[in-house]
Order: structure tokens, then C-alpha cells, then sequence
């Protein structure tokens, strides 16, 4: 596997942390793909209903502008209309949860979408693995997402689940 390694630390050091962070990453997308594929179909249903509604607003314009978890368990994104496409800052790709995010975004997102929805869904993924980082033992298959909502004329919000109750910033300290 060609990387370069920064510092002096044993190569076997690195290596068994490159082969744990590729386990959990394929572990996350097995584990979370066909739910967050479902959930990118949702919003972009309800890209749709919104651009009925705005008829004069085309995808190329809208950017997520703000994502936050809220205290009750839903998901919030605030999107803005904006012409000026923003910088993307050149991260490297990542070996495995970029093959998912090309392939998932590509059967289900409008070309016009695809950098926002990308970004997102490489962004949700990195969240549940780091959450099953430090809770080995949280069942990630027991993770729903409501039917997305909009609130308003600029916000979704996503409900989600764990278990069938609302999966809140401290539910994921009690698993």
C-alpha cells in the first residue's frame, strides 16, 4: 500500500492503523450503505418538491450551508441559494468511502447536486465511524432515518432512530 510515513514510528504501527481504519470503514458502509442510499433518494425527492415550488430555482444554485444534530435527534440542514460554486479544499480520496460515495451519488443525485450530496454523505459516514471507534458494540444496521421533512422554506430535517427511539447526541454516550 503506497503511503509515506511521516514521523519515525515502526512500520507495522502504521500499517495496523491503515488496516483498522479500512475494517471500520467497510464495516460503516455494510452496515449503513443501503440506509444512506435510501436516505439520499428521500432528499432528493425533496429536492424536487422544492424546486416545484421555486420554479425558478435550478439545483446548481443550492448549497448546504449549515448541518447540526440537534438535541431530540433530527438531523437539520439549513441550505442557502448561491451562485458562487465554493472552494473545495483538494483532501486526498479515500480508498473506500469515496468508491461508495461516487457510486451512490451517481445512481441517485442530479448532476447538478452531486458535489453537496457527495460532501454529505462522505461527512455521515466519517461520523458513524468514528462513533463506532469508541462504542465497538453500537449496532449500526439499527439506525433509521425518518422520511425527510422540509421546515420551511430552506430547511430539511431528517429524523433519526436507534432502536426505534430518537438517536440523540447522548444516546450515543449511553451505548
Amino acid at each position: 500500500m503506497p503511503y509515506n510515513i511521516l514521523e519515525s514510528e515502526p512500520r507495522y504501527y502504521v500499517d495496523g492503523f491503515v488496516d483498522e481504519m479500512l475494517a471500520r470503514t467497510r464495516l460503516v458502509i455494510s452496515d449503513m450503505g443501503p440506509r444512506l442510499e435510501r436516505l439520499l433518494q428521500q432528499m432528493v425527492d425533496q429536492f424536487h418538491v422544492f424546486q416545484e415550488r421555486n420554479y425558478l430555482i435550478t439545483f446548481d444554485a443550492v448549497r448546504f450551508a449549515q448541518t447540526r444534530w440537534m438535541q431530540d435527534g433530527n438531523l437539520v440542514i439549513d441550505f442557502i441559494l448561491s451562485d458562487v460554486t465554493p472552494d473545495m479544499p483538494d483532501f486526498p480520496r479515500h480508498l473506500v468511502i469515496d468508491a461508495f460515495v461516487d457510486g451512490v451519488v451517481r445512481r441517485n443525485v442530479p448532476p447538478s447536486l452531486r458535489d453537496e450530496m457527495s460532501a454529505f454523505t462522505r461527512m455521515l459516514v466519517h461520523q458513524f465511524m468514528a462513533w463506532k471507534k469508541h462504542a465497538p458494540a453500537v449496532a449500526l444496521e439499527k439506525i433509521t432515518f425518518s422520511d425527510v421533512q422540509w421546515f420551511g422554506d430552506r430547511t430539511l430535517v431528517i429524523a433519526m432512530k436507534y432502536r426505534g427511539e430518537p438517536l440523540t447526541p447522548k444516546t450515543t454516550r449511553l451505548v
